[in-house]
């Protein structure tokens, strides 16, 4: 039998054929013929294939030969097939792969493979060798149908990962795999295995990833794993060893980690690197009985602020049929859970308990005997201080607690009991001093009570709040009062919410009601009731002896879901926000009304509120008020949107247009800006750190989907200016416009000018049109800059006058803006900067020599926030060497630095490393007054070529500063003869910033006798000689006695 074919096939015959595929697919199949040949002769007992190909012009080309035997016989089948093919460009398969041409991982051009299969019986072999790029695959393999034997070696060199995957940051790979064993049923004494993988080369970004070792073997039951990486990412040994059979598994893991970065291997959201050691113990019998002991230790964690050292972990946790229990210690981190049953019989019981509370939501009652029933038999202990991981770790993130303790019970017999006490939480700039939970239950209710409160001692706000409440069959009551710093009661509250057939009544009741220290007199039958078919009903009316009031009631005569009125009168925020907790300072009387009504179709909405004297932060704001209205028009889906916001009776802004409900939403409005203040924005900045003046007036029209709008206008600036109090800065906006243009804001030549005139000029973009990924693209230049102009006052952190040369570029998505540019400081700048809080000014700078006590409140809480998200910032500093600046130490500047200096500095913020400040600065002259426990207040002159070395971290450079003073002391000798000798006395400041060297200098240095016996003198004694002569006056040593003139 022979087969010859020589044929062509069309696209529109392969179309046919292959049925159904991606419309991509179709569109990307090339439009040239497919042309098959083939040559095939014998029978199934003894094929011969002279040549099987199939070409596609610039897509691949196809070639196979060979023999085959016994094709009917699979036992004793015979082959030996050598193929030989090439791809040049088929991307056309990706649709098929479910890919894009958007995806990351794409088919490369240039794609070559060369590879002989080979049968024998049971056995099975292959040799090839794949190259694409530049780069090489080779393959060698072999495997046994009966006895499951297998061997494999695989070898890349420079295969280039990039071209597969381009845009991961993956550079090309040289590494290679051995692997030599039988079996697949690890569990089995009978599989054995023998693996090698080595990483030669690789790099992912800028991460060398060479040098990895992984080891695998399995023999008569026993498997070891070796992991072994050299890498910047990772640079350690995991070793496991494990005795395995079809009953248990006995496992034994030794880590030794020398470093690892957690957060460039994916494993954290913030940058962390880390140190360890593990010994850890696994069994399992392969059924309900696990455990696992051992201890972590040697851990040191570091983040971009800090590094940590915390204590051991120990574990030491096991499940079985009848009991769970998990112990895990750290320092004073101490966690103990033990339960009746194994761990899916516990989280089986709080899942039936899950699906039966959201049973009785629904059916509005709460049986508690029913949910305590299905309650596990479980014990939690936790009780954490400060030192420890978890505290450690929290602190990171921005939370910090003195001690934390829990104790919970549960029980299908005694409900949930327990207590819960926190002290001293810190979070989000916030300290909370207590915090108190407790929890009881029996068959008819559950009880809860606890407190909230900051003692005397707190610098934030003092406050005592207490709470209690109860699940009853039927219904839950919550009540709380909260009293200030002088125990006043400045807010009550009881509220009830009863379940009823149709769904849920609150109500105000069993406390009289108190806000802003007024008592409040609420109507009897008060209620909020939100029905099950959407509706809500309120009459709820609170007033208090001088007229202040709130109600909240609705119209139930109309067909509406909702149709509800909320009314302010004579409400005074001041009072009401001054008892509640971390309250915005806002003050103000609000007087208004808002009304929302809701039905089927459509809504509306009306406001008319204003706010007499209102001021937020301390800033000014003046009288507000504002109208608001959205309601539906007669065309279906269309609403009208119109609003005014008013300042001292003025219009400022107004807002007109409409909003389509249908599909994503569409508006359309205009808005316009009539002198509208920027003041307004102040109370807005922390701190009050920046301030701005003036007014900003404009026409913007937004128009499009809420999610995408396009907004267009201009908007230009009358007298306005942004400033900095405490930092002296005053820049005066240009009355340019500012251009609106598919939702980009542009700045062309935008300048905001100092005092001097000067101005920094603005040339770029702000673009919104997405508001999840706005970006920006702004160049900055400035000469002669006058940044810093201003006198001292009772705010200011600098003062003086800096003028600059800045030249800088941002560019990015804004959360992940990029920063390059140059700042220039000029000679002729002359700054006095106070330094409120320095290392310089502590009083323990002389241990070894005088001992003193810090009275400061050890357990005072200092949280590190999270850093900057986003921003990679590379700023080149350079001080002129003719720049003038004095350092006040203290606010009142008795003690100072006063330096004429210059040097290179380079900034630089990336959201992995943090700040980082590297560079030089030189100090050509200077003095320094300064006055030390025991020693009176001194000036020092600071010798030229002292310096401020920055290598990385801001706040802790290495320094090198000598400063001397001159003290004329008569010397007596042994024999009673005195003469005048001219001391420098003074001081060394070396190493770092937070952990300063400080040595007390004396020489004599135009006396050599003097001289000589000092030089003779030990450190430490010309330190003490030091001190007593800037104490003194005088020069006491052993051999001599002085006096000062």
């Amino acid at each position: 039998m022979r087969l010859y074919l020589d044929a062509s096939v069309g696209k529109s015959d392969i179309l046919q054929v292959l049925g159904m595929m991606p419309l991509q697919f179709i569109l990307r199949l090339p439009e040239q013929p497919l042309s098959l040949h083939a040559d095939i002769n014998g029978n199934m007992q003894n094929l011969n294939i002279r040549e099987v190909s199939a070409k596609l012009p610039t897509a691949f080309n196809i070639k196979a030969e060979g023999k085959a035997g016994n094709l009917t016989d699979v036992d004793h089948l015979t082959a030996n097939i050598n193929l030989d093919a090439r791809a040049d460009n088929i991307s056309f398969l990706l649709p098929m792969m479910g890919l894009n041409a958007n995806s990351s991982v794409c088919i490369p051009n240039g794609i070559t493979f060369k590879g002989n299969c080979r049968a024998n019986g049971p056995q099975y072999a292959t040799d090839f060798v794949a190259t694409q790029g530049g780069g090489s695959l080779r393959g060698r393999g072999a495997f046994n149908m009966r006895s499951l034997a297998y061997r494999a070696n695989m070898e890349a060199h420079a295969l280039p990962l990039q071209n597969f995957m381009p845009g991961m940051g993956l550079h090309p790979f040289s590494g290679e795999l051995v692997a030599d064993g039988a079996g697949f049923d690890f569990l089995s004494s009978k599989t054995r295995l023998d693996a090698r993988v080595k990483v030669n080369n690789f790099k992912y970004t800028d991460y060398d990833l060479s040098n990895i070792n992984l080891k695998a073997e399995v023999h008569n039951g026993v498997g070891r794993a070796l992991l072994d990486s050299r890498t910047p990412l990772l640079n350690g040994i995991i070793d496991l060893r494990t005795l395995l059979d079809n009953r248990r598994i006995d496992a034994n893991v030794i880590c030794n980690l020398l470093y690892a970065d957690f957060y460039k291997l994916g494993l954290t959201e913030r940058p962390l690197k880390t140190s360890m050691t593990a010994h850890l113990d696994v069994k399992s019998d392969l059924e309900a009985t696990h455990s696992m002991q051992g201890v972590v230790g040697n851990i040191v964690l570091r983040d971009s602020a800090a590094t940590y050292r915390p204590e051991n972990i120990l574990i030491d946790i096991f499940t079985r049929s009848d009991s769970t229990h998990a112990n895990v210690a750290c320092g004073d981190f101490v966690l103990r859970v033990d339960g009746a049953g194994s761990v899916e019989h516990i989280l089986d019981n709080f899942n039936e308990v899950n699906i039966e509370a959201e049973k009785q939501r629904k059916e509005r009652y709460i049986d508690q005997l029913r949910l305590r029933e299905r309650l596990p038999d479980l014990s939690v202990y936790f009780n954490a201080g400060k030192e420890n991981i978890l505290s450690r770790t929290a602190r990171r993130f921005g939370y910090e607690f003195r001690d934390a303790y829990i104790n919970m019970n549960t029980s299908p017999v005694q409900g949930i009991n327990g207590n819960v006490r926190i002290d001293s939480l810190v979070t989000a700039g916030i300290q909370l001093d207590t915090i108190r939970v407790n929890i009881s239950s029996d068959s008819t209710k559950t009880l809860f009570d606890g407190q909230i409160r900051n003692n005397r001692y707190n610098k934030q706000y003092v406050f005592n709040a207490l709470f209690r409440g109860a699940f009853y069959q039927q219904s839950l009551f919550f009540g709380t009062r909260i009293y200030d710093d002088r125990n006043r009661l400045g807010v009550a509250l009881g509220v009830k919410a009863d379940m009823e057939q149709n769904g849920i009544r609150v109500s105000l009741g069993g406390i009289d009601p108190v806000f802003g220290y007024k008592k409040f007199k609420v109507n009897k039958g008060n209620y909020l009731f939100f029905a099950d078919d959407d509706r809500i009903s309120a009459d709820m009316r609170l007033l208090a002896d001088d007229g202040m009031g709130v109600k909240v009631f609705s119209n139930d005569s109309t067909e509406a879901l909702q149709d509800l009125t909320i009314g302010l009168t004579r409400f005074d925020l001041a009072k009401v926000l001054s008892v509640i907790p971390y309250a915005p300072n806002v003050s103000g009387v609000m007087n208004g009304d808002f009304h929302y009504i809701n039905n089927d179709t459509d809504m509306s909405v009306s406001s008319s509120v204003r706010v007499d004297n209102l001021s937020y932060d301390g800033c000014k704001i003046g009288n507000v008020a504002s109208e608001f209205i959205y309601m539906p028009r007669d065309e279906g889906n269309e609403h009208c949107v119109d609003g005014t916001l008013s300042i001292d009776d003025q219009e400022v802004c107004t807002l007109s247009g409409t909003y389509i409900t249908s599909g994503f939403g569409h508006l359309n409005a205009d808005i316009e800006l009539q002198r509208t203040p920027l003041l307004m924005l102040n109370g807005f900045i922390p701190d009050r750190l920046l301030n701005f003046g003036g007014y900003a007036v404009g026409h913007v029209k937004v128009d499009g989907q809420l999610n995408r709008l396009d907004v267009d206008g201009e908007l230009m600036f009358e007298s306005a200016y942004i400033a900095s109090e405490p930092y002296g800065v005053k820049m005066r906006l240009c009355e340019d416009p500012v251009t609106i243009t598919d939702s980009k804001m542009k700045f062309e030549n935008f300048q905001l000018f100092a005092r001097n005139g000067n101005p920094l000029t603005l040339y770029g973009n702000v673009d919104f049109s997405n508001m999840s990924n706005m970006t920006m693209y702004m160049r900055m230049r400035a000469n002669n800059y006058l940044l810093i102009d201003s006198k001292e006052k009772a705010r200011s952190e600098a003062f003086g006058k800096a003028y600059v040369n800045f030249l800088g570029l941002a560019d990015g998505p804004l959360d992940a803006l990029r920063f390059r540019g140059r700042l220039d400081v000029l000679g002729s700048s002359d700054i006095t900067y106070i330094l409120r809080d320095s290392p310089l000014t502590t009083d323990n700078q002389l241990d070894g020599l005088v001992k003193f006590v810090n009275f400061k409140n050890p357990d005072d809480v200092k949280v590190e926030r999270p850093p900057l998200s986003g921003l990679t910032m590379d700023l080149t500093v350079s001080i002129d060497e003719g720049a003038h600046v004095l350092c006040a130490l203290n606010a009142t500047k008795s003690n100072y630095v006063d330096i004429v200096g210059g040097g290179e500095l380079r900034m630089k913020y990336t959201e992995v490393d943090g700040l980082g400040l590297y560079g030089r600065y030189t100090i050509g002259q200077g003095e320094m007054k300064y006055s030390l426990p025991v020693i009176p207040l001194k000036t020092f002159t600071i010798k030229d070529g002292s310096y401020v070395e920055f290598m990385g971290d801001a706040m802790n450079p290495r320094l090198n500063i000598t400063a001397t003073e001159e003290n004329k002391t008569t010397v007596t000798n042994e024999a009673g003869v005195g003469r005048s000798v001219t001391f420098e006395c003074g001081v060394e400041i070396t190493k770092t910033l937070n952990d300063m060297g400080l040595q007390f200098t004396i020489d004599a240095p135009d006396d050599q006798e003097i001289h000589n016996e000092l030089m003779t003198q030990s450190v430490e004694n010309r330190g003490k000689l030091a001190v007593t002569m800037l104490t003194t006056g005088m020069y006491l040593s052993d051999n001599s006695m002085a006096r000062s003139i």
